[in-house]
């Protein structure tokens, strides 16, 4: 959808994707051409595109199920991969100061038409040690392909900075009946971090 050719930045959207949320927090690959992306609000829109990415169908509108929350969540990020032959999902609000992040797992259906959130444990809580202060404790999720979840954190402190952000290791998935269970590792582990 964005590319970087030859030092030139292009930014094309799919034109037939016209309901896309104007606050995009996450995006993730559900197949070679399938996609889901995620709102502030907890709205994921999955749809395909086209070979050459400018057009977009198969489209899907739909709440994340499961998630006991409405309003205002500020979900920040979203991963899925592909684990024990299931499309296994992540996704969490962002969090701010001495309020925590809340995780929330599950699994993702084929087409991206159905978000299973993984009961009876749907979501749990995380901070992140550093940075500090006007700390985002997630702002970005990454599952790998052993299973491991990586997340980054960052200071807010408005658009002049100034700035600073981190990447941990946080927890990791286990296969599970009939779902995939995330757990969260006792103390997240420093990665790398920034500041300016």
């Amino acid at each position: 959808i964005i590319e970087f050719k030859d030092g030139v930045l292009s930014d094309q959207w799919p034109v037939s994707l016209t309901d896309a949320p104007a606050d995009i927090e996450g995006l993730a690959r559900l197949s070679s051409s399938r996609y889901c992306l995620i709102n502030s609000a907890g709205t994921v829109l999955t749809f395909t595109l086209n070979e050459d990415e400018t057009e977009a169908t198969e489209i899907i509108r739909q709440g994340v199920a499961g998630s006991p929350w409405s309003g205002d969540s500020q979900i920040e990020s979203l991963s899925i991969r592909k684990l024990w032959n299931q499309n296994v999902a992540i996704w969490a609000t962002r969090g701010n100061g001495a309020t925590p992040s809340r995780i929330f797992f599950g699994v993702v259906s084929e087409g991206g038409n159905v978000f299973t959130a993984n009961y009876p444990t749907p979501s749990t809580f995380y901070s992140a040690p550093w940075p500090t202060p006007d700390q985002r404790h997630i702002n970005a999720l990454h599952i790998d392909k052993a299973g491991i979840v990586y997340a980054s954190a960052a200071t807010d402190q408005g658009n002049s900075g100034p700035f600073s952000s981190a990447i941990y290791r946080i927890g990791s998935f286990a296969n599970g009946s009939p779902l995939p269970v995330f757990t969260l590792d006792g103390s997240p582990t420093e990665i790398y971090r920034t500041t300016n």
